[in-house]
């Protein structure tokens, strides 16, 4: 095996991956099909799969209304909107938060 030396070299593999999971995910028929080559994001360098959209048509095939509601929060775990160690190096800290998780 060799190892990419470069990021571009690495985004170049990992664009692969990318693509062949979109084209895995139309090959389910869960969703409409949808695009599965890499591209830009805004203006930044890098290439990406727009995760978001496949998310977002996964979402709007759900039909269980509890399943529904749990889907449409959106907001992930916890180290996605706390950025700082004093809560994420401790459990029982950042076990308070589940509050954001419930209705």
């Amino acid at each position: 095996m060799q190892l990419s030396t470069t990021w571009k070299e690495r985004e170049g593999h990992l664009s692969v991956a990318y693509e062949v999971a979109a084209e895995k995910h139309n090959s389910l028929n869960i969703t409409e099909p949808l695009e599965t080559k890499v591209s830009a994001f805004h203006n930044r360098p890098y290439l990406v799969i727009h995760g978001d959209s496949i998310a977002d048509a996964i979402k709007k095939q759900i039909k269980d209304g509890k399943v529904k509601q749990i889907a449409n929060k959106s907001i992930g775990s916890v180290d996605q909107f706390v950025d700082t160690t004093d809560i994420l190096s401790n459990p029982a800290t950042a076990r308070k938060l589940k509050i954001i998780y419930e209705d």
